[in-house]
């Protein structure tokens, strides 16, 4: 069972959700998380719903909406774009050396 306790530092310790303790069984986790996963999909279905489907339409079509998630859009592509070269070059300045140090190499024959 201790296999599926929470360390000390989990948000869920440390929002007073749960107490820090064996008496706790942590199998109720996985429902207790689904249930609130729920609630607030519903919640935002709801709020949809409530808004109206109509008037989120006509504001997901305003040119100005589109222009800003296009900005966004573009803004993220760029951002992702920069940082897979960085990670993908970063590697070729460095070369790496495959030279051994002569006493390195005399330790390991004598092994």
């Amino acid at each position: 069972m201790n296999k599926f306790k929470l360390s000390e530092d989990h948000i869920l310790i440390r929002l007073k959700l749960f107490k820090y303790d064996n008496n706790f069984n942590y199998f109720l986790l996985v429902p207790y998380l689904i249930a609130w996963n729920l609630f607030f999909v519903i919640l935002i279905l709801y709020i949809i719903y409530w808004f109206g489907v109509m008037s989120m339409t006509v504001f997901f079509t305003n040119k100005w909406c589109i222009l800003a998630l296009l900005i966004v859009l573009l803004l993220y592509m760029g951002y992702g774009g920069i940082i897979q070269q960085v990670i993908l070059h970063s590697n070729r300045l460095e070369k790496p050396t495959f030279i051994m140090d002569k006493e390195d190499t005399v330790k390991q024959e004598k092994e």
